[in-house]
């Protein structure tokens, strides 16, 4: 059995239709996911969010910390080619939490041009992750923090 034939899939002009029920069973948790189809050619998946924030939450980003000579703390997330500095670690995360934000709108912007370029496409969990998450609070929350030597 093919694993597309597992997912619930209709077309497009049913879960139109019928869009009270697709939402009915995906907040009832009855289904995980629907598959709507157009012309049997394209498919999107419709996903409760929460949902989609737990097969996320394995994607953490971590963050490497440098106490510079000046006081100064610099935060790095050598994954996103993302570096703040600031007076302190709270304020460097923040910034980091706030560039990440940024980066994110610009990424679901330009979703094509990131998704198919080679050392850009990787970072999608993790900026869904950021689009999801409900304050920067969640956002800190995925952030692992490692001190550099």
């Amino acid at each position: 059995m093919k694993a597309a034939m597992l997912l619930d899939s209709m077309p497009f002009t049913s879960a139109r239709a019928n869009l009270s029920n697709v939402f009915d069973k995906l907040i009832s948790n009855e289904k995980a996911a629907v598959a709507i189809n157009r012309k049997n050619k394209e498919e999107v998946l419709v996903i409760k969010r929460e949902t989609q924030k737990a097969m996320l939450a394995a994607y953490r980003l971590k963050a490497d910390v440098y106490d510079e000579g000046d006081q100064s703390v610099t935060v790095s997330l050598n994954a996103m080619d993302i570096v703040e500095n600031a007076e302190s670690l709270e304020a460097a995360v923040q910034a980091v939490v706030d560039e990440l934000k940024v980066y994110a709108a610009d990424y679901m912007e330009r979703l094509p041009l990131f998704v198919n370029a080679p050392n850009r496409r990787d970072h999608l969990p993790y900026i869904m992750r950021v689009i999801l998450a409900d304050d920067d609070t969640e956002i800190k929350g995925f952030i692992d923090i490692n001190h550099a030597a």
